[in-house]
């Protein structure tokens, strides 16, 4: 192998390594990326490499929301997690958007931008008693990053009182 491939294959591994997380529940990236065209001309990748800068930090807060609800019941009062999206290079604000995975969980809004609060609540209308599971999936937006997060959150739903 020569050695540009080498340089290249070492520099993305490194920038995978720096981007899988310092600490539970942050994210960080930061790294300066110069990569040569004739560099990536030569891994194959077809098409030139721009030099840029990562500097992004990003976390969620909590990773998990547990509720109770009775079965038949309204939706739950809301629970909330926070989420923070900043290019810590300087000091802008970046965001991305947010899903649900069960049509009983319900959140707020799905953007968030910068530092965000996001409302979480299930719906046990149509649940019958029994414990589920579901999963918040937060997508970042910014260039250079692919990276996502999840709350895991737990429902455990209640048959509803006997009649009087």
């Amino acid at each position: 192998m020569s050695p540009k491939i080498i340089q290249f294959v070492a520099t993305v591994i490194g920038l995978f390594l720096l981007m899988s997380g310092v600490a539970p529940g942050m994210k960080s990236a930061h790294a300066s990326v110069a990569v040569d065209v004739a560099v990536g001309a030569a891994a194959g990748c077809g098409a030139a490499v721009a030099t840029g800068m990562l500097t992004t930090s990003v976390a969620v807060s909590p990773h998990h929301l547990d509720f109770e609800a009775l079965s038949g019941d309204f939706p739950s009062e809301p629970q909330a997690f926070g989420v923070r999206c900043i290019d810590v290079g300087d000091g802008s604000d970046c965001g991305g958007s947010i899903s649900v995975d069960q049509p009983w969980l319900e959140i707020d809004h799905d953007r968030f931008f910068g530092l965000d609060t996001v409302g979480v609540r299930v719906d046990p209308g149509d649940l019958e008693p029994g414990i589920y599971e579901g999963r918040i999936h937060v997508e970042y937006d910014f260039v250079s990053v692919d990276d996502s997060e999840e709350i895991s959150v737990g429902l455990v739903v209640d048959p509803p009182p006997p009649p009087p």
